[in-house]
């Protein structure tokens, strides 16, 4: 058997044994966010998406009920008023001209709306939206990350630099950082 014949079935062996290939990506490991962190950074980056602020707008809504409604009104009339009487000694015509000017104001409170706002019919069909993309967003971030975990493991073992494999990882990388608002790049420096 020959030398490169012997190192070929050792790095088969060594490529093939889970530990060692655990040891060769542990300290890259070491010095990456965990999923559970990119998921929360994507969440933070996607505040938007959060359901909760739907909540807040249906119970805003409904405080609305305890908010009371002014209006104001004026009105002006003329009045005239024409009289006639007659007598076998006089016919006499009398008119009366009236100018009325009269204000009002009203005060209404919605109470009604502190049981049921009619605006949350709208924010519950847009909170299972929100839900539906959040969740969205999590699956991407996850497929992503685990292929980038899984590109990292092919570039470890590889034999010989393949720039499309480098530019698959930058490719997830990028993509990652963008879904996390740059959070995603500044903890792999800082861990670095």
């Amino acid at each position: 058997m020959t030398a490169l014949a012997r190192l070929i079935a050792l790095l088969s062996v060594c490529v093939a044994t889970p530990s060692f290939v655990a040891a060769q990506s542990a300290p890259a490991a070491a010095r990456e966010p965990s999923v559970r962190e990119v998921i929360a950074m994507a969440k933070r980056a996607a505040r938007a998406l959060d359901p909760e602020r739907v909540h807040e707008l249906a119970r805003r809504a409904r405080l609305a009920g305890l908010v009371p409604v002014l209006r104001f009104s004026a009105e002006r009339g003329f009045d005239q008023d024409l009289t006639s009487s007659s007598t076998s000694a006089s016919d006499s015509t009398k008119a009366a001209v009236g100018d009325q000017l009269s204000f009002g104001a009203t005060l209404t409170f919605g109470l009604d709306r502190l049981v049921f706002a009619p605006e949350e019919v709208r924010l519950l069909s847009v909170e299972r939206w929100l839900a539906s993309d959040l969740r969205k967003l999590v699956s991407e971030v996850l497929r992503l990350y685990f292929q980038r975990k899984r590109l990292l493991r092919e570039q470890a073992t590889a034999a010989a630099p393949d720039p499309e494999l480098a530019d698959s990882i930058r490719e997830a990388e990028a993509l990652l950082d963008a879904l996390t608002a740059g959070e995603f790049a500044a903890a792999l420096v800082a861990k670095r």
